[in-house]
């Protein structure tokens, strides 16, 4: 994930933390693009998406991904891992020149990427 390539860089945490810190708000955003595989990924981690419309079925996924990251006691927020607001304008920056960019479901402008960062704040 290119989010977290540059968020490890920027704090030098592992590559594993950081997906776990950002992967319910990279789902939450990528979530349209790419629905069955998403689905999928969510019953696994327990979500019940049986009956649910398809705008809900988003966040019953990243609120499975949420509870299994509280679950392994990974702890959210950026913020308290040392990310600042005006760090994340760099991080987006970085992270949308990954190459790995080019394999994200949904296509997300710097705007997008801002958002799920302070998201994950």
């Amino acid at each position: 994930m290119p989010m977290a390539h540059s968020l490890g860089g920027l704090l030098d945490l592992p590559h594993g933390e950081c997906n776990g810190l950002l992967l319910d708000h990279v789902v939450a955003f990528n979530y349209s693009a790419a629905p069955e595989r998403y689905d999928l990924v969510g019953e696994i981690f327990g979500a019940r998406l049986t009956g649910l419309p398809p705008e809900r079925r988003g966040r019953a996924v990243a609120a499975a991904l949420r509870a299994f990251r509280e679950q392994v006691g990974l702890q959210p927020g950026l913020g308290r891992r040392g990310v600042r607001p005006e760090d994340v304008g760099v991080l987006a920056r970085k992270a949308l020149a990954d190459p790995c960019m080019a394999t994200n479901p949904r296509r997300a402008q710097p705007a997008d990427i801002e958002a799920i960062y302070r998201e994950a704040l």
